[in-house]
């Protein structure tokens, strides 16, 4: 298994990464306007300015511009054409596909900066101090700490693909060669997180102890807030700001 560490030096709480990845999952079953998605897509990008990710927060405006670019463009030429075809049936599939994603973006970005910037023993401490039970505490770190441990695997398995010249040239051969390999070492990597909580007394019934406590701030209050209004503003209005 690849050691992949975050190493934290964040300015925000752990639980208010957690809250604000919470709080934005249920956006989309909200109507919202382009207006409050374009202004929550810049609160993120500078809040990965405050933890220094400068490309996280560039590209997290490059990739929401051209979602919205395109689906703009795409909404013009149907009300040019009307109601009538428009669009085949791969490029319709490809739309929707598309505009699911800038649904769904804003929530990524929240699992986005709670996974990349959050430490397993971090979140694990801030979790217990609001005595979050192990059996919800402890799942949610592990499932935290499987994805950047997935990705260098990953990561790894395509340069071994590329030195052997295996492509997408080859399309079946690519997913043979890479599933497989991704599955069994997925499989070792759950193993291996296990016997690692086994070894650190996972199952020692007595208080845990960290390394560091933690403790909000200003800017912990002020992102909960912005992001809380934004939610209320999306949920009153019907997403309809600024439309007039």
């Amino acid at each position: 298994m690849q050691i992949c560490h975050v190493t934290n030096h964040s300015p925000f709480h752990p639980l208010t990464k957690m809250a604000a990845t919470i709080l934005l999952g249920f956006t989309p079953l909200v109507s919202m306007h382009a207006n409050l998605s374009w202004l929550l897509v810049v609160v993120f990008a500078g809040i990965f300015m405050l933890e220094r990710r400068y490309k996280d927060a560039l590209s997290a405006l490059i990739w929401y511009a051209l979602l919205a670019g395109f689906i703009a463009y795409a909404d013009t030429c149907m009300a040019a054409a009307g109601t009538g075809g428009f669009m085949e049936a791969p490029i319709r599939v490809m739309y929707s596909f598309i505009y699911m994603l800038k649904v769904f973006y804003v929530p990524m970005l929240a699992a986005k900066w709670l996974i990349i910037t959050t430490d397993v023993g971090n979140m694990l401490a801030a979790l217990d101090s609001i005595r979050v039970p192990s059996a919800i505490s402890i799942p949610l770190c592990v499932m935290v700490r499987f994805f950047p441990a997935y990705k260098e695997d990953k990561r790894a398995i395509k340069q071994a693909l590329t030195m052997r010249d295996i492509t997408l040239r080859r399309p079946l051969m690519y997913a043979e060669r890479f599933c497989v390999p991704m599955l069994i070492l997925s499989c070792q990597l759950a193993d291996e997180l296990a016997k690692a909580a086994e070894t650190k007394g996972i199952a020692n019934p007595t208080p845990k102890t960290h390394y560091r406590q933690y403790h909000f701030h200003a800017c912990d209050g002020v992102c909960l807030a912005l992001l809380l209004a934004c939610i209320m503003l999306a949920c009153v209005c019907g997403g309809l700001w600024c439309s007039r």
